[in-house]
């Protein structure tokens, strides 16, 4: 029984030094709180800035969501049109007014790129080329005048239009288009093709200008990048 009793008094000695370990244990035993309490108060305020720093930031991306909402709805509002004979709908954003203005410096653009090379107003392919484009410009407007809802399609642009069509001396079979109603074609078209053909070859032009495609919103990004 001698290791029984021997076992008894160790496990009596070990409660003994652990209950005065507890006794004492205020000296000897390290804590984590803090023995003033100003790192709470620095803490707390952190805190506090933390917070009110992130509800401004919060508040700022809700202001700056739902006013670019309002300026985009504004934007497809007014930039909504039906495209005449088609009455496809597309989504412009420029005025007829300032696609002129941008149709009259690139005009002054192409005559200096073009200069030299443009025939006379008065050569026949160029008195032809006209005449062509002004019985198509006629046909248009009849077409205008019959139309009971012609300011709601998208025709009351047209009173803008200076209509007009250069020829450029060169054996390309080529025509090509200006915002505002300046149309560009090569002598080569007006050689190879037929009074017939030219309209059609023309009058291609001419619903792109009608149409308004330049104004159009993947036009604009295309041409500003």
């Amino acid at each position: 029984m001698s290791w029984y009793m021997r076992a008894m008094l160790g496990i009596t000695s070990f409660h003994n030094l652990t209950s005065t370990t507890q006794l004492y244990g205020k000296t000897i035993i390290p804590t984590c709180k803090p023995t003033t309490s100003s790192f709470q108060r620095y803490y707390n305020v952190e805190r506090n800035q933390d917070y009110i720093k992130f509800k401004k930031t919060k508040r700022w991306v809700i202001y700056a969501t739902l006013g670019s909402g309002i300026v985009v709805s504004t934007l497809c509002y007014h930039g909504i049109e039906n495209v005449p004979f088609t009455n496809r709908r597309h989504f412009v954003i420029c005025s007829p007014m300032t696609e002129k203005l941008v149709g009259d410096l690139e005009l002054e653009d192409h005559k200096l790129k073009y200069k030299g090379k443009l025939l006379d107003e008065k050569h026949p392919q160029s008195m032809r080329a006209k005449l062509i484009l002004k019985n198509i410009i006629q046909g248009l407007e009849r077409e205008v005048k019959r139309n009971p809802n012609s300011n709601a399609s998208g025709f009351i642009h047209y009173d803008e239009f200076n209509w007009n069509i250069l020829v450029v001396d060169t054996l390309w079979i080529q025509a090509f288009y200006i915002a505002g109603g300046n149309i560009f074609i090569c002598r080569g078209a007006l050689e190879a093709f037929t009074d017939g053909e030219l309209a059609m070859f023309i009058g291609h032009e001419v619903g792109h200008v009608v149409a308004r495609h330049l104004a159009e919103f993947p036009k604009i990004v295309s041409r500003s990048s």
